[in-house]
């Protein structure tokens, strides 16, 4: 199977997850959507196009990234782009003590 092929739909599975993904989970759920294709994706296949796609948006013009986390694969927004991205999230992501501590 075509690398390029395999990238937008790898990209659109981990944009669409609210947690990370493995790449073997990627691998799967890659061919479980291409059923219907008797060429099947193998790990090292998903493993190169996944090593594009990281170079791809490691790039200064976007303001993400997909970065290995949590044992799987997730867009992040990039450090830089934290104070913006805090104005619609709010405080909620930051850690308090409770009142006891």
């Amino acid at each position: 199977m075509e690398i390029s092929f395999i990238i937008p739909h790898l990209e659109a599975l981990i944009f669409a997850s609210d947690r990370p993904l493995s790449k073997i989970e990627l691998c799967d759920l890659l061919n479980g959507a291409l059923a219907f294709l008797e060429d099947r994706a193998t790990l090292d296949q998903v493993e190169a196009a996944l090593d594009t796609i990281i170079e791809k948006y490691q790039a200064d013009y976007y303001p993400f990234e997909v970065r290995e986390t949590g044992g799987g694969l997730q867009f992040l927004t990039k450090k830089a782009y934290y104070k913006t991205v805090a104005q619609i999230n709010g405080d909620k992501f930051l850690k308090r003590l409770s009142t006891a501590a």
